[in-house]
């Protein structure tokens, strides 16, 4: 059985990295603060960081696997399907004792080795997900349980083949996607026209960064306030003024490198939900935000990490999870 280890054991490799010290937020404290605070005063901080040593998974883990099989090597949980289509593997961490009223944050180092024919889930979930993941599908995302979850999740089978970010509460999911990058077709003060949008899904870039580039016009950026599959509404409009009617634009604030995994490639993953608002990181940049995205800030959730082929007799989803650190305040928080 593999043993749950302590930090001295182990520093996670992404908080030396300038990035996370500089990732605020917005209490203001960056999240290697408030990681090695947690560690330093354990009366007020509960934690948990596993580094997969040993030769099983820990029993206190729920693993879900379909003809998959979720095992420790190397110090790594490895989530092996098998290459039939839709078939899984993954974990969840036991209790449902981790909520956003105490300020939870969870952060895993991961890679996967395949990437044309792989569906894979990040976060945290509210139930033991069902056959399919937490979320069914990612071009308009439908939940399998209706319990809270919030994830990050990449979907071969979708139109945009990038880390999307999503959160469920019993009522409609709340999507991001990180990057998009194509040329407007018009603008206005506050809008921005793109009619072959049709990848487009109604209020999945809220809250994002839009920026705008054209010959012989400044940069125009601005934050997304809602969008429709064809027009983005933006909150107070455009700075530098409005972009010229064809502009290349680009949406999100995550670097076009971090929104694609790449075969082998470790990067470290970070959610961190503060009273009911869900904050994404990849190694250390803050990458989107969702409001609301729990439906109490009591509600219990567990992390969940989950692995899935798509493609019949092509080749089995392998995520090979490095660590997985977990800490929260002791008591709710206002």
């Amino acid at each position: 059985m593999a043993n749950v280890t302590t930090l001295t054991r182990k520093v996670p490799r992404n908080t030396y990295f300038r990035t996370t010290a500089a990732a605020l937020p917005p209490h203001g404290k960056s999240l290697f603060d408030q990681l090695i605070a947690a560690e330093v005063n354990r009366d007020l901080y509960q934690s948990h960081f596993d580094d997969f040593v040993g030769d099983s998974l820990h029993d206190m883990y729920t693993a879900k696997n379909d003809a998959g099989a979720t095992t420790c090597a190397t110090s790594l949980a490895i989530l092996n399907s098998t290459a039939a289509d839709n078939k899984y593997a993954g974990f969840t961490g036991g209790d449902l004792s981790w909520m956003g009223g105490k300020n939870c944050m969870m952060q895993v180092r991961a890679a996967t080795t395949y990437i044309t024919k792989t569906k894979l889930e990040i976060g945290f979930t509210g139930v033991v997900a069902g056959n399919a993941g937490c979320v069914n599908a990612l071009d308009n995302p439908t939940w399998t349980a209706a319990e809270d979850s919030v994830l990050f999740c990449f979907d071969a089978d979708a139109t945009n083949d990038i880390w999307q970010v999503l959160a469920y509460n019993s009522a409609a999911p709340k999507k991001r996607q990180l990057y998009l990058t194509r040329t407007s077709t018009a603008t206005a003060a506050t809008t921005l026209t793109d009619t072959s949008a049709s990848s487009w899904i109604a209020n999945s870039l809220a809250g994002q960064k839009i920026t705008c580039t054209s010959t012989g016009y400044e940069e125009s950026v601005g934050v997304i306030a809602s969008n429709t599959t064809t027009v983005a509404t933006l909150a107070g409009g455009w700075s530098n003024g409005t972009p010229a009617t064809a502009s290349t634009y680009v949406i999100g604030n995550a670097p076009a490198t971090l929104t694609v995994p790449v075969a082998s490639q470790y990067n470290t993953y970070t959610i961190k939900i503060e009273q009911n608002v869900a904050l994404f990181y990849i190694n250390g940049i803050q990458v989107a935000t969702i409001p609301a995205a729990v439906s109490a800030t009591t509600a219990g959730l567990a992390p969940w990490l989950f692995a899935q082929a798509r493609g019949a007799g092509d080749q089995a989803a392998i995520l090979n999870v490095d660590y997985l650190w977990m800490i929260q305040s002791r008591e709710v928080t206002a």
